[in-house]
């Protein structure tokens, strides 16, 4: 008599699901990381726009930030992109001395995504958006 087996085995499921659940796994442990980067990215990046701007409207006297290729240029740090990343293009934002900013967005990419630093109503305030 003849055996014929019409589904896989117990172990041959085991594996399956193992080597699964591994790929998985180190995948989002990738990405939570680089997510991770880029939150920290954005809050010191906060810290030393507020920083700049205040100081701006206290001194009443105008500043540029540059957004160079690889780094954020302001009149007394370089704060660099987060790692990969890099900027489309060199652009330079004029903060006037009531905090005013023109409308701009600015655009980071790694290749694959995009961080967009919208500035936007004027007033300084700006978002981040990922994409």
């Amino acid at each position: 008599m003849k055996r014929t087996s019409k589904g896989y085995t117990l172990m041959e499921s085991i594996i399956v699901l193992s080597i699964i659940s591994s790929i998985l796994l180190f995948s989002f442990g990738n990405y939570a990381k680089r997510s991770n980067e880029i939150k920290v990215w954005e809050n010191v990046f906060k810290s030393h726009w507020q920083n700049v701007r205040l100081s701006t409207q206290q001194s009443q006297q105008r500043t540029r930030i540059h957004f160079k290729k690889q780094y954020i240029e302001t009149p007394n740090k370089k704060i660099p992109y987060p790692k990969g990343y890099y900027a489309s293009k060199d652009q330079s934002i004029d903060i006037l001395t009531t905090g005013y900013v023109a409308p701009t967005t600015i655009k980071l990419t790694n290749g694959k995504k995009i961080l967009k630093i919208i500035f936007s109503f004027g007033g300084g305030e700006y978002r981040i958006e990922n994409s």
